[in-house]
């Protein structure tokens, strides 16, 4: 894991290595104060980005390839190989919930702009939207990909959502 100045296109420092398998996805707290690095190594690491050390360990039983920080910074969504969305408390690091549905891997997860629900897209092709605070699943599952689905984002407006899929399309949802 490598942070660089965009200004100079320098690296910041020597990497952060305490993962043992590749780094999948990284995301900033929406303050900035903090990184989470997600590995194929089972765990998300928590970084105290202008120390550049770890500061907490999340642990999933399987590779976690879903990775968001909510925009009001209380929570960060994770998914998992094991079909299984987490969302955790970010200032304690506990996990609050554990949000089943999928059936295959998550490849990403997404928070609304509002921070009340997280988008997430799997190897099942579908993609399920989670109500954060009650975790249930909110609406129906939205299908029509025929692959993994490898990406998805919700909007600003927090209205739709759109994904990119290993069938070669991108979707958007209302």
């Amino acid at each position: 894991l490598r942070i660089w100045n965009l200004d100079s296109g320098e690296a910041i420092g020597e990497p952060l290595s305490e993962h043992t398998d590749s780094v999948t996805s990284v995301t900033y707290s929406p303050d900035g104060c903090f990184l989470a690095s997600a590995s194929n190594d089972k765990t998300v690491y928590i970084w105290v980005s202008s120390e550049r050390y770890k500061l907490a360990q999340l642990d999933h039983p399987g590779q976690v390839h879903g990775l968001a920080w909510s925009l009001d910074g209380a929570l960060i969504g994770t998914g998992c190989d094991d079909g299984i969305v987490r969302l955790w408390d970010a200032d304690i690091c506990v996990m609050t919930f554990q949000l089943a549905g999928h059936g295959n891997p998550i490849r990403s997860v997404a928070f609304t702009p509002d921070s009340s629900k997280l988008a997430s897209g799997s190897d099942d092709m579908s993609i399920r939207i989670w109500d954060v605070a009650t975790g249930t699943q909110f609406g129906n599952v939205l299908r029509g990909h025929t692959d993994c689905i490898h990406s998805i984002v919700v909007c600003p407006d927090g209205r739709t959502i759109i994904s990119g899929s290993q069938d070669h399309t991108i979707r958007f949802w209302d």
